[in-house]
């Protein structure tokens, strides 16, 4: 069976660190993993405040030092505090936090992937993948959506996976465009 449409390109780390950094900010833990992660931060912030505070006044020689002492402490803390949370607890910070760990465990290969060359076959049934390992294929009725992107297109599909075509693998804007519009209307009839 003839593909109707096909881009070809060759598989780099940073198209596998790309995928997986896209798969993980559309993970529908990611906003609990943020929150968890502020709430955590924001205990251990708290905890840290009363145990050095606490230290402060229970060291000092009279409850008036001690207080003196703990007062100190606080107004510290409090001058730090925002500087450690927008540092850390950001929403921002979190997402370069993730993309940093998705980055290392790709190029440190925990997670597993081929490099090389690439076929992507769209087929009147299915999107078909080949590389070097073999040919892998999903059916358009799995397809759930294709996102354009500044540096590729994301194929997603109903059970959480994701494939990317970088530009790179089209000669040209109008060979992107008609790529998309073949896809796009395979979905539809999927």
């Amino acid at each position: 069976m003839s593909s109707l449409a096909v881009a070809r390109f060759s598989m780099t780390e940073d198209d596998v660190v790309a995928l997986n950094t896209r798969v993980m900010m559309k993970s529908p833990r990611r906003e609990a993993t943020y929150r968890r992660n502020g709430r955590n931060g924001i205990v251990m912030g708290l905890f840290i405040l009363v145990g050095l505070g606490g230290i402060a006044f229970t060291t000092a020689p009279s409850t008036r030092v001690g207080l003196i002492r703990a007062g100190v402490w606080a107004a510290c803390y409090a001058v730090f505090w925002p500087l450690y949370a927008m540092r850390h607890l950001t929403r921002s910070a979190f997402e370069v936090k993730m993309i940093r760990i998705t980055e290392k465990l790709v190029r440190t290969r925990k997670v597993p992937f081929s490099l090389g060359p690439v076929e992507v076959q769209l087929h009147a049934d299915r999107l078909q993948i080949v590389d070097d390992d073999g040919a892998a294929g999903k059916p358009w009725s799995e397809a759930t959506g294709l996102a354009e992107a500044a540096d590729g297109l994301y194929f997603e599909f109903s059970d959480g996976s994701m494939f990317r075509v970088p530009d790179r693998a089209f000669a040209s804007e109008a060979d992107r465009s008609s790529f998309v519009a073949a896809a796009r209307g395979l979905m539809r009839q999927g």
